[in-house]
């Protein structure tokens, strides 16, 4: 049995996981930063697929209502 690991999703295309079976384990990343949040008061935690809907999705809650975290590459995004 071969097992190939990816630290990042940068090696997930189409072509590289086609007619393999694939685990996506996410522990380091978004789970704990959801995690964290929840812990330090958050009420919910609303994932976004990318930077636009999240902007959108704060717009529609408030901002008092909400916080913004995220990164692209394991860089934070701007802003």
């Amino acid at each position: 049995m071969k097992l190939d690991v990816a630290f990042t999703p940068a090696g997930l295309t189409p072509g590289e996981v086609q007619g393999r079976v694939v685990f996506v384990i996410d522990i380091l990343r978004a789970g704990t930063t959801i995690c964290a949040a929840i812990l330090a008061g958050a009420r919910a935690v609303v994932p976004a697929a990318s930077t636009e809907e999240a902007l959108r999705l704060a717009q529609t809650l408030g901002p008092a209502e909400t916080g913004l975290a995220g990164e692209r590459n394991c860089l934070r995004i701007p802003g």
